[in-house]
C-alpha cells in the first residue's frame, strides 16, 4: 500500500508538470462465417498521452460466437505503451484472453491465452523502419506456443497518404494435438500485411489493406487485436472509411474478408473515437 501511494503521488505530480491527453474509442464487430457460425464483439479502449509523445492504452474486448449447438464466449484485456524518443520508438503490450466453450450436451471447456509483444522503430525523415516479436501462449483443449517475428516499413506523405508493409514469420507449435495431427504439431508460416490510407477530401480518409501468404494467431500491436482461430489464415482483404465530423471525433466503418483453411469470414466493423 505504501508503494502504491508513492507511485500514485509521483504520477499525480508528473501529470501536473506536463501536458496530458485522453482518448477513448469503442467498436462493434459482426462476423459471418461461411460454415454458418455468427459472431458479435464489442470493445472499448482508453489512451492517456503525455506531451503528445508517450502513450499508455488499456482495452477490453468481449466476443460471442454462436455455432447453433454450441457457443463460445471470450474476454480479452490488453495494456500497451508507445514511447517516443524520436528518432527511436518503443512499443510494448500485453494481452490476456479467457474463453469458455459450451454445447447443448452440457459439455464445457475453458482456455486462456497470453500475448507478449515488443517492437523497436527508427525514423528517418518520413520513413519508419521497425522490427519486433510477439509471443502467444495458449492453454486449453490443445496447448500451443506461437512466435511471430514482424518487420515494419511505414511511410507518411504528410497528412495525404500513408503506406505500411508488415512481413511476418509465424511459428506455431502444438504440444498435445488431438485427432488428425497432420500439420498441427508444427507450422512455419510467412505472410506480408499491407495498409494504405489516403485523404479523400477534408474530413474523410479512405483505408484499404490486406494480408497475403499464410499466418496464424496474428496479433496487431496497434489495434490490440488477435485472430484467435487455430486454422491457418490464408488471405485478408479490408476496406474502410474514417469521417472526422469535428476536431475531437472520428467515426469509422469498415469491412473485412478473411480466408482461413476450411472456411471464410466476413467482418462488418463500426466504431467511434473521441479526444478529450
Amino acid at each position: 500500500m505504501k508503494k502504491l501511494l508513492l507511485i500514485s503521488l509521483f504520477l499525480f505530480s508528473f501529470a501536473h508538470a506536463d501536458s496530458l491527453q485522453v482518448y477513448s474509442s469503442f467498436f462493434g464487430v459482426y462476423g459471418n462465417y461461411s460454415d454458418g457460425i455468427n459472431s458479435k464483439a464489442g470493445s472499448g479502449y482508453v489512451t492517456v498521452g503525455l506531451n503528445y509523445r508517450h502513450h499508455l492504452t488499456v482495452g477490453y474486448d468481449y466476443l460471442y460466437k454462436d455455432g447453433g449447438s454450441w457457443n463460445y464466449k471470450q474476454q480479452l484485456a490488453t495494456i500497451g505503451t508507445t514511447l517516443n524518443f524520436d528518432p527511436f520508438y518503443i512499443k510494448a503490450s500485453y494481452g490476456h484472453i479467457n474463453g469458455k466453450y459450451e454445447d447443448t450436451t452440457s459439455y464445457t471447456s475453458t482456455d486462456y491465452l497470453n500475448i507478449y509483444s515488443g517492437e523497436m522503430l527508427f525514423r528517418t525523415g518520413a520513413l519508419y523502419l521497425g522490427a519486433g516479436a510477439n509471443y502467444v501462449n495458449l492453454n486449453g483443449f490443445e496447448n500451443r506456443n506461437i512466435l511471430q517475428a514482424v518487420g515494419r516499413i511505414d511511410y507518411y506523405n504528410g497528412y495525404i497518404w500513408y503506406l505500411s508493409l508488415r512481413p511476418t514469420y509465424t511459428s506455431v507449435s502444438t504440444t498435445n494435438a488431438m485427432g488428425n495431427t497432420t500439420g498441427k504439431n508444427k507450422r512455419d508460416l510467412i505472410s506480408v500485411g499491407v495498409k494504405f490510407n489516403h485523404l479523400i477530401t477534408t474530413g474523410w480518409v479512405g483505408k484499404i489493406g490486406g494480408s497475403f501468404g499464410k499466418r496464424a494467431y496474428y496479433y496487431d500491436n496497434e489495434l490490440f487485436t488477435i485472430y484467435n482461430q487455430d486454422e491457418t489464415q490464408e488471405m485478408m482483404l479490408s476496406a474502410g472509411i474514417d469521417w472526422y465530423p469535428n476536431w475531437n471525433t472520428v467515426v469509422n466503418v469498415g469491412f473485412q474478408y478473411n480466408k482461413f483453411d476450411g472456411y471464410e469470414v466476413n467482418y462488418f466493423i463500426a466504431g467511434v473515437k473521441f479526444s478529450w
